[in-house]
């Protein structure tokens, strides 16, 4: 497997961000990375089946994805990191913390989820249903339904507008590639997530609802959990400046002057 990569910055401790699965680090991360690169070290990468990293495949096995993650830790000698992963990202955070904790000093886990529910088995169901229709307008839609608050759909109008248009021209075959195939994933035994660990949600996720962040918190020693009001599933996108100053005060050493 290829992945393709990007390095931003030279700040400690280095900060690899891994995405979800309606997109690539580009979609996900970008925001992120502007306002971090001059404090951190920020790695961002595509996961195999996406962007520029590997071509589609049919379906993802989550231990897999967090070998691919510390295989490419090690390929840059990094480590131990924050690593940051955001839904389908925070899957592979969870399974790579418990897995190589000699690569992950510290974990944040966004708008994730403990194991792949029955409900969230269905989502996929319906998402790969619309994908079956060859129809990029019809996914695009309904994974906008999905991925974002109220309060974000109405003030970014335009702007989703013309992504929609973008995204309808591209016709992206990777897209929505995770979900074709539901993962089969029962989660990881949470004691063995032994770093500080953060989650962030939204609390107007209609994907992974607080109830998922609530037993992630009681399962997890030790861990904190930030919730940010009127913000949906993409909580990296929605709220850039908060995701980025939660991810700062997580790393009490930085120096904020």
């Amino acid at each position: 497997v290829q992945l393709f990569f990007e390095i931003h910055g030279s700040g400690e401790p280095p900060i690899l961000l891994i995405h979800g699965s309606t997109g690539d680090a580009s979609s996900y991360w970008s925001e992120i990375v502007t306002r971090l690169r001059d404090e951190f070290t920020i790695i961002a990468y595509d996961q195999r089946g996406f962007g520029r990293s590997a071509a589609q495949i049919d379906r993802f096995d989550i231990a897999e994805l967090a070998r691919d993650a510390a295989l490419l830790l090690e390929h840059v000698q990094r480590g131990p990191v924050t690593v940051v992963g955001l839904s389908l990202g925070g899957l592979v955070a969870q399974q790579l913390a418990a897995d190589r904790p000699d690569l992950v000093a510290r974990l944040v886990v966004a708008a994730s989820a403990p194991r792949i529910s029955p409900r969230l088995q269905l989502m996929s169901k319906v998402l790969q249903t619309a994908t079956a229709t060859r129809d990029p307008g019809l996914l695009f839609d309904l994974n906008l339904l999905l991925a974002h608050g109220e309060a974000f759909l109405t003030t970014h109008a335009d702007d989703i507008a013309t992504r929609r248009k973008r995204f309808v021209a591209e016709a992206r075959p990777w897209y929505g590639s995770a979900l074709t195939e539901p993962a089969e994933w029962q989660g990881v035994a949470r004691d063995r997530i032994t770093c500080p660990t953060l989650l962030i949600y939204g609390d107007e996720d209609a994907e992974m609802p607080l109830r998922y962040a609530r037993e992630l918190q009681a399962g997890i020693p030790g861990s904190q959990l930030t919730v940010f009001a009127g913000t949906g599933h993409k909580c990296a996108e929605e709220q850039p400046d908060q995701f980025a100053e939660a991810i700062r005060s997580f790393h009490p050493h930085i120096n904020r002057s």
